[in-house]
């Protein structure tokens, strides 16, 4: 299934970002664009060693930032590959000087996440490329969704019936996909990470919070996810399954039509 938005539309242009706090007419300072070392990561952290591989001599290169968060940011780049070079997004996680036992958790969430993308291969699951450590930074590459997120496109235009349709189509393959073949549940199914390329093509991301089960209807019951977008199951701390994504995915809908979350203020 195809989203295709229409080039004369006002949801075409991807959002840009906003510079916030400057004075009028001043252009905003350029992203610090990453230097990546290649200096071991056991050399500074000998309390654990990654499973990820160092970094490749020849790393993508970094174009311009698509977005911040806590988690770090992602670039878009450009990645040369045996036939040429191909477009990219690049997420890249600081490491602190020092690991603590929060640091290293996290590290460790991010190294799970990291082999739980490397075996989906599915048309809407955004296809994970590489990943690997650089001195201070772990750098995970992947496929680029030039549209951006679902969530920015309809602050510019809600989407109508037969649209939110066709999303919750496509979304719905790769929930099927996450819950009968891979035993997953992606527990933070909302537009944010919900992108969209060129060509229309919706595509499932982040599996931050991801869950493996021992089946579709096997239950978890940690407390995690946004909270908006969450199952009442999951919000009161109870047993739950892969169902909760659907319920999410509702929310999600609302979300689409309306440009905004649909359960605020009840």
């Amino acid at each position: 299934i195809f989203f295709a938005v229409p080039s004369h539309s006002p949801c075409f242009n991807p959002v840009s970002e906003v510079a916030h706090d400057r004075m009028p007419h001043m252009p905003p300072p350029p992203p610090r664009i990453p230097k990546l070392g290649l200096k071991p990561l056991l050399a500074t952290r000998p309390r654990r060693t990654s499973s990820l591989s160092a970094a490749p001599d020849d790393p993508p290169a970094l174009l311009s930032r698509l977005g911040k968060g806590s988690y770090g940011s992602v670039w878009a780049a450009r990645q040369r590959v045996l036939n040429g070079e191909r477009l990219v997004a690049v997420k890249i996680v600081a490491l602190p000087p020092a690991i603590s036992e929060q640091d290293e958790d996290a590290q460790i969430n991010l190294e799970k996440e990291i082999e739980m993308m490397r075996s989906f291969s599915h048309a809407h699951i955004v296809t994970f490329f590489d990943a690997f450590v650089s001195t201070d930074e772990i750098w995970v590459v992947m496929e680029q969704c030039e549209l951006g997120s679902l969530h920015d496109v309809v602050q510019a235009c809600p989407l109508s019936d037969d649209e939110v349709g066709a999303v919750c189509h496509s979304v719905l393959l790769g929930l099927r996909y996450l819950h009968e073949e891979k035993r997953t549940i992606h527990r933070d199914v909302k537009g944010a990470n919900l992108l969209l390329t060129a060509a229309g093509v919706v595509k499932l991301a982040d599996f931050g919070v991801s869950s493996v089960t021992q089946g579709t209807m096997a239950q978890a019951d940690t407390v995690i996810g946004s909270p908006m977008w969450m199952a009442p199951e999951v919000i009161t701390g109870g047993g739950y399954n892969a169902i909760a994504d659907v319920w999410s995915l509702g929310i999600t809908a609302m979300e689409l039509a309306q440009a905004r979350i649909g359960v605020v203020g009840l």
